[in-house]
């Protein structure tokens, strides 16, 4: 019995462990970006997948500690399985947004959004502050794999981020719907 228990320990120790050095990533992109955005262009955005980031990753961790340790392992690996599966989910969002920000520093493409920073920045900031309404994320403008512009609407993820893996996790996140998926 003390056996089990010392395996399914070790099983959610080994999750923690990818959730911990998952969320070291996340910082560590985020202190970077934050350091690259001198003209503060993105900071509604980065505030926004850090509070969503933050939110996700604390769900998680939430879970793993209602874990049971006790015998048998079985459900303790199946509880983790489905952990680190959302991990997996919060490590391929944020690699798409990598991706997205981190066209601003590709010599070849970064005159195109940060341009598109700057539209967006005159044409969408300027007025919600005239208006004094509350500013919410900004629009990131990037450059998309398809012929035509389209804009994603904030409660609809683009088709690259839809899952299936885990919808309840997904649902539960603040602003993030799997509709239209």
């Amino acid at each position: 019995m003390y056996e089990s228990s010392r395996v399914n320990c070790l099983r959610v120790g080994q999750t923690r462990r990818q959730l911990s050095r998952l969320r070291a990533e996340i910082c560590d992109w985020r202190t970077r970006r934050r350091r690259l955005d001198v003209r503060e262009r993105h900071a509604t955005q980065l505030r926004t997948l850090q509070q969503q980031f933050e939110f996700m990753l604390g769900e998680i961790e939430r879970s793993l500690g209602e874990i049971s340790l006790a015998p048998p392992p079985l459900q303790a690996y199946t509880d983790c399985r489905k952990a680190d599966c959302r991990l997996l989910v919060v490590r391929r969002l944020g690699q798409y947004f990598r991706d997205k920000f981190g066209q601003r520093d590709d010599d070849r493409l970064k005159a195109i959004p940060v341009t598109a920073d700057e539209v967006i920045w005159s044409g969408y900031v300027q007025p919600v502050r005239k208006a004094k309404a509350a500013l919410r994320s900004v629009p990131l403008p990037y450059i998309g794999s398809f012929c035509s512009p389209s804009a994603v609407s904030r409660d609809q993820p683009p088709q690259d981020l839809r899952s299936d893996v885990d919808a309840e996790f997904l649902d539960a996140i603040p602003g993030f719907t799997q509709r239209g998926g």
